[in-house]
């Protein structure tokens, strides 16, 4: 009797274990864990088609300690332990880390039979990380808003002062007859002319910034004479008594640069430093190190409080609201720095002067110098020399087109198809990956997710064909890091492979 009731048991477990799984099929991908009040997993029942990380045979008996966290696991087990108690459905939502990706999951768990728990898992990860990404939409929509109240609270103020000085001055000079007076009065509508010009110009150059529109023109030049035009330039703009000099190595130093931008920033440096210092001296100097180009501008003015360190390449920021200017000068200096791949600093003490100082790559190179993008694909290749390149395309013409553009740099690899391309990532182990969308839509979603799971700062790059939209659409939902739209350009290509590399 005894035998046959435990044959009973046995044949009731059987069959419920098929009526889940034909649950499970009905709602994959989702899958099902029970587990006992140890938190070991008795069974685990997974619709067809679906692995999961860890073999499914080896999970079973296996103390899910071993690859939930501790913290995890706690709350799990709390939860197991709640459902035998009361023998309501809990439904809990937690993560899991696993090759350096966070997955999250949500679980319904219920008293099963005995002391077992079934727990029905669903991955949400997908879920999560829409709503991360919509939260950080909407931070960036609220950053843009504050932004754009500031422009418009800043501009009315800044734009009046000039423009009702022109007008003032302009009614007075219509008036006046004294000729000295007459002179001065266009004296101040020149000046106020030139202050709302720079003001305009600000305000384009950072939306330019913004936009991503504005153009690094490289020239290979003389640093000396650039630096030392640039004393000449100011000497007269100083208060009196206040001298400008330039410090530089000899001989002189030639170097391709960015010549638009690397002005723009020394001059909006060296006003910065006119406005601020009344006594002493403002110097410009140059120095080389560790194949860098270092400026400063160092001056003995006013000086700015350590606190305002912070905040002094902010938009609209003003160390004397008084002071003429819109508060964009050093927000664009950083732009334009980290553009040119570099960085700025600032180092003052009030009362005894402030010294601006950045640096920017040193391109020594004078048959390189007027194309950066040809400059840094050549650093780039000689730093990963031999280094892969998987290019997945179905087109013989269209791998070579890409092998042509980056084969001086890179080993261009060809995957035929999806499951070609996973062996060639496994063994090769590549530094990046060109994926044509439309053949990656037949099957190409596991290959994205697989790669991703084992190194998930691997980029993956979609080249989307026709169907613009919906392939960047499903590049992005797929997982692939940017993509680019099928007529591409050489130096397209060539930007966004670095841009990841």
């Amino acid at each position: 009797m005894e035998t046959d009731k435990n044959n009973d048991l046995e044949n009731q477990s059987v069959k419920a274990q098929m009526c889940y799984r034909a649950i499970v099929n009905a709602l994959s991908p989702n899958f099902i864990f029970v587990f006992n009040p140890n938190f070991v997993i008795k069974e685990v029942i997974l619709p067809e088609g679906l692995n999961l990380f860890h073999d499914t045979q080896s999970l079973i008996d296996m103390d899910a300690h071993n690859f939930y966290s501790k913290e995890v696991s706690e709350f799990l087990i709390a939860n197991i332990k709640a459902c035998l108690s009361t023998g309501k459905l809990r439904k809990v939502e937690y993560h899991l880390d696993l090759f350096g990706t966070r997955y999250y999951y949500q679980a319904r768990m219920i008293h099963y039979r005995d002391d077992l728990v079934l727990s029905y898992i669903e991955d949400i990860s997908d879920r999560i990380r829409r709503l991360d990404n919509l939260i950080h939409q909407k931070k960036k929509a609220e950053e843009a808003n504050k932004i754009k109240e500031a422009f418009i609270r800043n501009m009315s103020h800044e734009f009046r002062t000039p423009l009702n000085s022109i007008f003032g001055f302009s009614e007075l000079l219509y008036n006046e007859t004294d000729q000295e007076a007459k002179d001065e009065y266009m004296k101040m509508i020149r000046d106020n002319t030139s202050l709302l010009e720079q003001i305009v110009n600000d305000v384009l150059e950072l939306s330019n910034i913004d936009a991503g529109t504005n153009e690094l023109n490289y020239q290979y030049i003389n640093l000396n004479l650039l630096l030392n035009s640039l004393v000449e330039k100011y000497r007269n703009e100083t208060k009196e008594g206040v001298i400008i000099k330039m410090e530089a190595p000899s001989p002189d130093v030639f170097a391709s640069v960015a010549t638009n931008a690397l002005e723009q920033i020394m001059d909006n440096l060296i006003t910065n430093s006119i406005k601020h210092t009344f006594e002493g001296s403002i110097t410009i100097r140059l120095e080389i190190k560790d194949d860098k180009l270092y400026f400063y501008v160092s001056d003995t003015g006013s000086g700015i409080p350590q606190d305002k360190f912070k905040t002094i390449f902010n938009r609209f920021e003003k160390l004397d609201n008084f002071m003429q200017g819109t508060g964009l000068g050093l927000s664009i200096c950083e732009k334009l720095i980290a553009n040119m791949q570099g960085e700025i600093f600032v180092d003052s003490v009030v009362g005894q002067g402030s010294c601006f100082s950045f640096y920017i790559p040193y391109y020594s190179n004078v048959e390189k110098g007027n194309i950066q993008l040809e400059k840094n694909i050549e650093n780039t290749g000689d730093e990963l020399k031999k280094k892969d390149i998987l290019v997945i395309v179905r087109s013989e013409e269209n791998y070579n087109i890409i092998k042509n553009i980056l084969g001086d740099a890179f080993n261009v690899v060809w995957g035929h198809n999806c499951n070609d391309a996973y062996d060639i990532f496994i063994n090769q182990q590549p530094v990046l990956m060109l994926l044509s969308v439309k053949m990656a839509q037949e099957n190409g979603g596991d290959l994205i997710k697989n790669v991703k799971s084992i190194y998930s700062n691997f980029p993956i790059i979609g080249i989307t064909s026709e169907d613009f939209y919906g392939e960047q659409k499903w590049a992005i939902e797929h997982g692939c890091d940017d993509f680019l739209e099928g007529a591409f350009s050489g130096t397209k290509l060539k930007e966004i492979v670095l841009s990841y590399i």
